[in-house]
């Protein structure tokens, strides 16, 4: 009896731990995703340039394209990183007995 019960925990944990790896990998492909931060820097340069607005918007808009490619070189790996650790550790295979 015993046992078995502390299979099912065991089980529901290591759910738990599958379903934290899902929202870590999620996070990171939202918010660092190359997608999301190459948005952000080409809209704000093609506004600039698009508006016809002064040289100082031109140059913001150039800033914030530079830090948005900046940002992908810098995330790409320690996100690679961080899922190459954060993988083993959160999802651990355990051992199967049979407690009948």
């Amino acid at each position: 009896m015993a046992g078995s019960v502390h299979c099912a925990v065991v089980r529901h944990i290591i759910i738990i731990f599958k379903y934290l790896y899902i929202i870590l990998l999620f996070l990171y492909n939202f918010f660092s995703s190359s997608r999301f931060q190459a948005l952000i820097g080409s809209v704000a340069y093609d506004t600039a340039i698009e508006k016809d607005s002064s040289e100082q918007h031109k140059v913001w808009g150039m800033q914030i394209l530079t830090i948005a490619v900046l940002c992908i070189l810098i995330t790409a790996p320690v996100g690679a990183a961080g899922m190459s650790i954060a993988g083993p550790r959160l999802l651990q295979m355990t051992k199967k007995t049979d407690d009948r």
